[in-house]
């Protein structure tokens, strides 16, 4: 399956997200990890409790001849997750890892907070201080003090 996490681990009652997404023609959304089809109403939320909702954008089969549909899955999921996509592998063996994250973002999507800067060559060269180590300034050693005020370095 292809979701768009729209919630995630937020507190709140959010029972107009799954009703909301039908009307754009979204048939199913996995809330706190039990997927919810056209015929049955998802649970009403507990504001007090996080709940984490995906949005099923396809349910596909990874083959040669899938690959356009997939293509247009992942892009719709982006679009509607503000670039995150989580895909669940229904076939994963029992007791392995089903869902991967993605992300467009340069941020670990469990770290939010840590953002990575846009990727360029000086980022990689040791020769330019935009890419160079903050506190060893390329130079592999850094300085500490010891407690009797005398300056090491450190490998």
């Amino acid at each position: 399956m292809v979701l768009a996490p729209v919630v995630i681990d937020k507190k709140g009652a959010f029972e107009h997200i799954p009703e909301q997404f039908q009307r754009l023609g979204f048939a199913r959304a996995r809330v706190d990890g039990v997927v919810y089809g056209p015929r049955t109403k998802s649970p009403n939320s507990i504001k007090n409790y996080k709940h984490t909702i995906e949005i099923v954008v396809d349910r596909i089969v990874n083959d040669t001849d899938s690959r356009t549909a997939l293509a247009q899955s992942v892009e719709v999921a982006l679009d509607l997750a503000d670039n995150k996509l989580l895909v669940h592998h229904a076939d994963a063996p029992e007791g392995s890892e089903r869902d991967t994250v993605f992300s467009l973002m340069y941020a670990c999507t469990d770290h939010p907070d840590v953002q990575i800067p846009d990727l360029e060559p000086r980022t990689f060269s040791f020769n330019s201080p935009h890419g160079a180590c903050p506190v060893c300034t390329a130079l592999a050693t850094a300085w500490k003090s010891t407690p009797n005020l005398s300056y090491q370095t450190a490998a």
